[in-house]
Parts: C-alpha cells; sequence; structure tokens
C-alpha cells in the first residue's frame, strides 16, 4: 500500500452508506446487476477530512456489471446495520497500511495506518468470510485480508532488484507475476505468468489460516491470497488490476467477481424460497 493514493471524494458529511443502483423494470429483480461494496478510507497522510476511493476502481466494477455501495468509516456498525444482508460482494481497494499491533507489532517509521478504516474492514472481512459472501481484494485489501484472519505482513520492502512502490504511472507493468496453476487466480487469468503493475511497500508475510497464497513476483513476494478451496470466491492481489482493466485478462479478476456475486445471490434467494 501506498499513502499516495488519488482519491475520488465523498463528503465528509455524507450520509453512512451511499449507492450506484441500476433501473428495474417490473419482474426483473433477478435480473439485477449485483451490489457490491466498496469500502473507502481517509485520504492520509495527506488530507484527514476527506474520504474517498480512485475512480478506476469504480469504473472496473461498472464494466463489470456491478452496482456499487460505497461504505465509509464513519462509526457506524455496519454490522448491526443489516448492509450485509444487502450484498452480494465485497471490494476492498487500496489505501495506507493495517495497524500492526494485529499481529503483534509496533508500527515501522514508513507505516502510515487509517484506524477507523480499520475498524470499518476487518470485522467486515470476517463476517464476509462467516457468510461465504465473496471477496476481492486490491493491495491494501489483501494485506487486510490476511492481517483479519490472523496473518502477519512485512511492514517496509528492503531495497532490492524490483522498486514495489512502482512509478506514478500505473499503467506501466513494473515486473513479473508468477502465477500458481491450480488455483482460483490461475483459473480466473488463465496463465502461468503475467507482467503487473506495483504501488506497494507493504507484503504478505505468514499466510493466515484458511487462505493459500498463489502467486509471487520475481523476487519473492507473495503477490497474491486466495481461499484455500473451491467452495468459496475470496481473492485478493497485490498489484492494482483496476488500472489495468482495459487489458481483458486483467479485467477478468472484476468480471469473475461480479460473477460470483452474482451465484452467491442466486444461492441465497433460492435458500430463502
Amino acid at each position: 500500500m501506498t499513502g499516495a493514493e488519488s482519491l475520488r471524494e465523498v463528503p465528509r458529511a455524507a450520509p453512512d452508506v451511499t449507492s450506484h443502483e441500476s433501473t428495474l423494470e417490473a419482474g426483473e429483480v433477478s435480473r439485477r446487476r449485483p451490489t457490491i461494496a466498496v469500502t473507502v478510507g481517509y485520504d492520509l497522510p495527506h488530507n484527514a477530512e476527506r474520504i474517498g476511493v480512485r475512480a478506476s476502481v469504480l469504473h472496473a466494477l461498472l464494466a463489470a456489471g456491478a452496482s456499487i455501495r460505497i461504505v465509509p468509516p464513519l462509526g457506524e456498525d455496519v454490522l448491526a446495520s443489516g448492509v450485509l444482508d444487502e450484498l452480494d460482494g465485497i471490494l476492498l481497494p487500496g489505501g495506507v497500511d493495517p495497524d500492526p499491533a494485529l499481529w503483534g507489532e509496533e508500527p515501522h517509521p514508513t507505516t502510515v495506518i487509517d484506524d477507523a478504516r480499520d475498524a470499518l474492514e476487518l470485522p467486515l472481512v470476517r463476517a464476509a468470510v462467516d457468510r461465504r459472501i465473496p471477496v476481492l481484494g486490491i493491495c491494501r485489501g489483501a494485506q487486510v485480508v490476511n492481517a483479519a484472519l490472523g496473518g502477519t505482513l512485512l511492514q517496509d520492502i528492503p531495497p532490492g532488484p524490483i522498486d514495489h512502490r512502482g512509478p506514478a504511472d500505473r499503467s506501466l507493468h513494473v515486473h513479473g507475476m508468477r502465477i500458481q496453476p491450480g488455483t482460483r487466480l490461475h483459473e480466473v487469468l488463465g496463465t502461468d505468468e503475467i507482467a503487473v503493475n506495483s504501488v506497494h511497500h507493504q507484503a504478505v508475510a505468514k499466510v493466515a489460516s484458511g487462505l493459500r497464497a498463489s502467486a509471487w513476483s520475481e523476487d519473492g513476494y507473495i503477490e497474491a491470497i486466495e481461499w484455500n478451496s473451491e467452495e468459496y470466491w475470496l481473492l485478493a492481489v497485490q498489484y492494482h488490476p483496476e488500472d489495468l482493466h482495459r487489458d481483458e485478462v486483467h479485467a477478468r479478476l472484476f468480471s469473475k467477481f461480479v460473477d460470483a456475486a452474482v451465484g452467491y445471490r442466486e444461492a441465497a434467494r433460492r435458500s430463502t424460497s
């Protein structure tokens, strides 16, 4: 993750939850776009009065056929609010760093923490896993998933052959990513190796119980984690596919995630009918 996220602003006084819903005609409820929650955070360390998410994340989801519900860290107990009952999937986008107290460490000098966003996302991840709501994590999102489920992070990648912080232009490829055959990520992207961008200074260290690593950078850092069986769709990547989503291979992360959300919605509807 990096504190240098370019944000689409959500006003400080915005409602706790806002949404972008497609228009439904009578009898078309079953064909509506699946509702994907996108969590957002404060623009730290730059502007602690601004909340937002990068627009490219929203564009990639809309292009994949999702309806979007923005969930900001304004102190609402999302689990008690009933919001989860209205969701078909959860996307955790990039941002600043999870609090290393989660795995028993003091913050590194480069670590930037958004306590309010941690308080929102950590219980949301655990509740999503309990309910088997599909989850897609991006950059910080991958690290939050791992930390929420008991894994650890490397707080600052030391200098090496690859600069994982990457250039300002996120459309540029920074390094190759090797993908483990037989994993969900391999199924989604359909390749053993692919070039990716990079905008992070932390990395997954110990993988949480219930998860497995499914991709690595050329210098050996974990680039993707996922649920360790096919019965649940949870996938999280360290790179930023939203900035490469015009490439049809990277766009599959969003389209397959949305497909999983549709499947979750349909299964939930059958179980209550």
